[in-house]
């Protein structure tokens, strides 16, 4: 009499691989394309940027940019905890704040 494998018994198929990577324990795809993420807006459409968006744009590092808004250089939108910043009104209040040294050769 032959042992007959139950469904069990055998070694479960894996699924084809797709792009992307999958979530830990969930099996789900995330997306690749930074885009795709929901941005927060202000009420002209325009994005709000994260701190480190903020910092790369301004060409600044994110502690200096955390800094300027401990000083209450540039403003800052709190949402709860989080800090988001509207790049028009940083850049024009660094501009407004902007102290320039010149060098004598």
């Amino acid at each position: 009499m032959k042992h007959e494998p139950k469904r069990q018994d055998r070694p479960r198929q894996k699924a084809a691989a797709k792009p992307g990577t999958v979530k830990a324990r969930t099996g789900h795809i995330k997306t690749l394309n930074p885009e795709a993420k929901k941005r927060k807006q202000t009420g002209g459409g325009e994005l709000l940027k994260t701190p480190a968006e903020m910092a790369r744009l301004g060409g600044f590092s994110k502690r200096t940019l955390e800094r300027l808004a401990k000083a209450k250089l540039v403003p800052v939108i709190r949402i709860g905890r989080l800090c988001f910043y509207d790049p028009a009104r940083v850049m024009a209040a660094l501009q407004r704040n902007l102290e320039v040294k010149e060098v004598q050769p």
